[in-house]
């Protein structure tokens, strides 16, 4: 279980960056 849970946790983790750098280049101001 806890190699399982390391397995997703990387996936989220590469989920979440993706995210979080997608969200924040909306929140920029576009010039």
């Amino acid at each position: 279980i806890a190699t399982h849970l390391e397995a997703m946790g990387f996936d989220v983790s590469l989920v979440a960056t993706e995210w979080f750098l997608c969200l924040f280049s909306k929140s920029l101001p576009s010039e």
